[in-house]
């Protein structure tokens, strides 16, 4: 059940459109008068000089016709084609600004929704009505740029022709009514098919990215992946052919309807007209105007039922794109509360029980903790234990099903979420990259806007100095090869190392590293977590990992285990405690023991 019928999403379009540019209107109303006395002239000057030729014949008023014809439809086509063009540009730009809008709101989203098959099916359908510019927004007020003009000359076309014949009125109403209805079905079939068209493009985009991605080569090549991928490639084309074939087809049986009652249409009236002519003395000049009339007129009354479907197709995705917009709207408070950037924070999970959306299988099940202002804590335990989930509660990505995750002794959903991710220094297992340079991937700004002195400095701290240093362009340097073939490809150590300058640049209150040394060795890895412990020393820090011999600096460790922290102790108490803890470390050490 959509939320807004056609009439409202026209009035929000047009809303939208006149508070960008107050103008429109009345290049509307202009074009609009224009096309319609352009119209007139056109039908009425051949009458004139067909009337002359066979009556009077006067050379003078011929070429009065003439300098009229030619010098009103001049200026007239000229203001025509001026205004749209303009309208044109300005429709354009109001619809990047509509995509502007759309793409805020999907950094907007919650974690949960951009994980969510459906929902990514709902953000592309908003998306089609941003994405082309005969649909959407710009489709919309294409069309009602000339259905105004139509309107027009349809009124002042169908006044006359109910002089002339209403016989003949009547036949090209009644002619509308099964092309209006075939149309307005194939346009509701067509915009059915959008959902399943979108999923599978989806598909087909990520196996096309996957096949043609530098990353992906190595495991395609060992594992002889590309007739597999060649052929989930070729079954998504298969479906999409047949999805676009039914639409062709739907399409062809309107087309095929359409010409056969035009055909039948102008043979009833050339016959009407010819024998108007043969046996009620109806002048060559008025056979000429009433012909251009009535095919005036079924041609504007064709084209008004086309742009009626058209706009009422292109209402279902502005429908989209609105509730899309409006999604969880209801949610966002405008009290947020900010967190103030400065020493630390404290952090508490009250009897917090989570699970994933779609899940019936909690994570955490009245899970408590406390973790002090300026404490840094090692949080260790096996995969599935539940330990990068408790980031992401940490961080707001996910709200708890019950309790409360509480910052300096405040709810995480009181605080603006950008408030939040403002206090974070983060660094995930999966790091995500930049076609861009390796200054602009660590702070994420303008050149000009750049603190070098603290981007070097982060540098130096992160063990990456080494690796700039190696560089011709040094931070300039453009990560990838997509938009610079001068591009390089770091290593996965020395993505870490970029990606550990990059939290430390931003210097939060609190500093998350969730498994960032795991393509590090350990004497790498080692001399890393004590520069963190350096620098972090006002700070509150949570360090995820399975390498227990770098939690030894830590002032706690919380062990997890199914989701429950089973553990919690100094490094040295959890040894003497003879627990998990001690069993994972001793594993562990045996592979760097000699015997081992």
């Amino acid at each position: 059940m959509r939320k807004y019928n056609t009439l409202s999403n026209v009035k929000y379009a047009l809303c939208k459109i006149y508070k960008y540019n107050n103008k429109i209107i009345w290049f509307i109303l202009v074009y609009t008068l224009s096309s319609t006395i352009l119209t007139i002239i056109n039908l009425y000057i051949p009458k004139f000089i067909i009337d002359e030729l066979t009556n009077d014949n006067r050379i003078s008023q011929l070429c009065i016709y003439l300098v009229i014809f030619l010098i009103s439809g001049v200026l007239l086509t000229y203001i025509i084609n001026y205004l749209k063009n303009i309208t044109l540009r300005d429709f354009h730009e109001f619809r990047c600004l509509c995509l502007q809008d759309y793409q805020k709101r999907c950094f907007d989203l919650e974690m949960k929704d951009i994980e969510d098959p459906s929902f990514l099916n709902k953000v592309g359908m908003a998306r089609s009505c941003l994405y082309d510019n005969n649909k959407g927004f710009e489709g919309t007020l294409r069309k009602l740029f000339t259905l105004l003009g139509y309107v027009f000359s349809f009124l002042y076309f169908t006044l006359m022709i109910a002089m002339f014949q209403p016989f003949i009125l009547i036949l090209l109403l009644l002619n509308t009514i099964l092309p209006y209805i075939l149309s307005s079905k194939l346009k509701i079939f067509e915009y059915s098919k959008q959902n399943e068209l979108i999923f599978e493009n989806r598909k087909l985009e990520y196996v096309n990215n996957v096949m043609s991605d530098f990353s992906y080569g190595k495991e395609i090549r060992i594992f002889k992946m590309s007739d597999w991928l060649i052929s989930i490639a070729n079954n998504i084309n298969i479906k999409l052919l047949r999805i676009n074939k039914a639409i062709l087809n739907k399409q062809s049986l309107t087309m095929i309807v359409n010409i056969l009652i035009n055909l039948l249409r102008e043979g009833v009236v050339y016959g009407y007209l010819v024998y108007c002519v043969l046996n009620k003395n109806l002048s060559l000049g008025d056979f000429t105007l009433y012909m251009g009339m009535i095919f005036s007129f079924s041609s504007l009354l064709s084209n008004m039922i086309d742009d009626v479907n058209h706009i009422r197709a292109q209402s279902l995705l502005i429908n989209d794109y609105r509730e899309f917009m409006e999604f969880d709207i209801d949610d966002v408070s405008t009290t947020k509360m900010e967190i103030c950037k400065g020493q630390g924070c404290c952090i508490d999970f009250v009897n917090v029980s989570f699970a994933y959306p779609g899940s019936k299988t909690y994570i955490f099940d009245n899970l408590s903790i406390h973790i002090d202002n300026l404490e840094k804590v090692a949080i260790v335990g096996t995969n599935g234990s539940g330990k990068t989930t408790f980031i992401k509660l940490v961080c707001g990505f996910y709200k708890p099903d019950k309790g409360q995750v509480l910052i300096n002794n405040v709810d995480i959903s009181n605080y603006d979420h950008d408030s939040i991710f403002k206090i974070l220094s983060v660094l995930f297992q999966d790091i995500s990259f930049f076609s861009m340079s390796i200054a602009e991937n660590i702070t994420f700004q303008n050149n000009h806007l750049i603190n070098y002195e603290k981007l070097h400095r982060s540098i130096n701290t992160a063990s990456f100095r080494e690796k700039i240093d190696e560089l011709e362009k040094g931070v300039d340097t453009t990560l990838k090869k997509i938009l610079d073939t001068d591009g390089i490809e770091l290593s996965g150590g020395e993505n870490q190392k970029l990606a550990m300058t990059r939290s430390i640049y931003k210097d939060g209150n609190l500093f998350i590293l969730d498994e960032p040394t795991s393509a590090l060795d350990p004497i790498a890895e080692n001399e890393i977590y004590n520069r963190f412990n350096e620098i972090t020393e006002n700070k509150t820090c949570l360090f995820v990992t399975h390498r227990l011999a770098s939690t030894k600096f830590c002032d706690r460790i919380l062990v997890f285990q199914d989701g429950s922290i089973v553990e919690i102790g100094t490094h040295d108490e959890l040894l003497n405690l003879g627990g998990v803890y001690k069993e994972i470390f001793e594993l562990q050490s045996s592979y760097y023991s000699k015997e081992g």
